[in-house]
């Protein structure tokens, strides 16, 4: 596999940035190297063996190019047509001639399975990444301390969990603190959730599905107030847990199921994913569930 791949499109207007955006996030996630990048250019090499890819966009937001994967690995032409792939929402138009007719291959089985794939995902860069302190308060218990502030050493999570721990936690603050186990327990039940005492919670697994299920409520705070929203809102903590633990066993609903399933095909896909990819799966779970992701207001 792996010959030529021709490429033209027209990116929308307000894509540009974008696109060069993330195909520079795109080539870091897959240790591919960035050899030249500005506004409306970039060159990234997917592998030594492979041709580099140019993108220029100019004043009318075109771009053409070619790339030839025949000396590289079957697997770095699957990862030059999946940019392509995920390139195609912020492109007016994008024609791709691939020589090895893998794109029409990845095209059909994309449009067959992609209602069990996370397929949209927002660009993001460290400056997404929560770096200030999270502060507990005075009555905050052990449980508390052991949630927030350690990361467990028993496991090998696909998802990094302190980095979507964090973004939980800042969007959720109560005041000058992240929530307590109490704190988070009796605002769920205020909107109708039912949930044991945490000192019957499964150690750090249900503390973050409880955290993952009330932020989806917050971040779903325009839809009613039903229990088909609360269900999506367990729904989308279970298959985090499910990145972030490895949790399974039985599903609540096919949401559920589609979604752990989404979780295992990226797991499989892309192996242990860093903390920036983590919160882009972490919000493409979210669209995923039915929560858009909302821009934080500056």
């Amino acid at each position: 596999m792996g010959v030529t791949i021709h490429f033209e499109g027209t990116a929308l207007t307000q894509n540009q940035h974008k696109i060069i955006e993330f195909i520079e996030t795109f080539a870091r996630n897959h240790s591919w190297n960035i050899n030249e990048k500005d506004s409306a250019r970039i060159v990234v090499t997917p592998h030594p063996k492979s041709e580099s890819i140019a993108i220029s966009l100019n004043n009318k937001q075109k771009f053409s190019g070619s790339v030839k994967t025949a000396f590289a690995t079957s697997d770095v032409h699957k990862q030059v047509v999946k940019l392509f792939y995920e390139l195609k929402p912020m492109m007016r138009n994008l024609s791709i001639e691939d020589e090895s007719g893998y794109w029409l291959e990845y095209v059909d089985h994309i449009s067959k399975i992609n209602k069990n794939s996370i397929t949209k995902f927002p660009m993001l860069t460290k400056k997404d990444l929560i770096t200030t302190e999270l502060v507990l308060p005075s009555h905050a218990t052990a449980m508390d301390h052991e949630f927030w502030k350690t990361t467990p050493n028993y496991m090998d999570p696909f998802l990094n969990i302190a980095a979507i721990r964090d973004v939980m936690g800042y969007d959720l603050m109560n005041g000058s603190h992240v929530l307590t186990a109490v704190e988070l327990k009796e605002m769920l039940e205020s909107e109708g959730f039912t949930l044991n005492p945490p000192e019957e919670w499964i150690e750090d697994i249900e503390y973050l599905i409880h955290l993952a299920t009330l932020w989806a409520w917050r971040q779903s705070s325009r839809m009613k107030a039903t229990n088909v929203r609360r269900n999506k809102c367990v729904v989308f903590g279970w298959a985090l847990a499910r990145g972030c633990h490895g949790f399974g066993g039985g599903f609540i609903n096919q949401l559920h199921r589609r979604a752990q399933i989404a979780i295992d095909t990226l797991k499989s896909e892309e192996g242990k994913a860093n903390p920036i990819r983590s919160l882009e799966i972490f919000y493409g779970l979210s669209d995923f569930c039915g929560f858009k992701k909302e821009e934080k207001k500056v």
